[in-house]
């Protein structure tokens, strides 16, 4: 049994995905694409000459990026909830030894 031969840059985890897209969806992502700025503001630098899978790949990783942003500054924001966490490094910051300038 020959293995088949997979496309450059996938993996045995890979999967191609069909998912509906509203009207406004393709309005949004054909509004995109006549974007220069958005486009080279988008992963991967995709162009108006650019497949549809590649721009919704591009959106989709840009949207990735900002979630894990989000998720980023709300544990940020919980560590700075967290009294276990302020005490500890008020107790750093009392014990490091403080350099003046000048």
């Amino acid at each position: 049994m020959t293995a088949t031969p997979q496309a450059e840059g996938t993996s045995a985890r890979d999967k191609r995905l069909s998912i509906p897209f509203t009207g406004q969806d393709l309005d949004d992502l054909a509004r995109l694409r006549r974007s220069p700025a958005v486009l080279r503001s988008l992963p991967g630098a995709p162009t108006p000459e650019s497949s549809e899978a590649g721009l919704v790949r591009a959106v989709f990783e840009a949207g990735l990026e900002r979630a894990r942003e989000l998720a980023d500054v709300a544990g940020y924001e919980a560590l700075a909830e967290d009294a276990d966490y302020r005490a500890y490094h008020q107790a750093r910051r009392g014990a490091s030894p403080r350099h003046s300038v000048g």
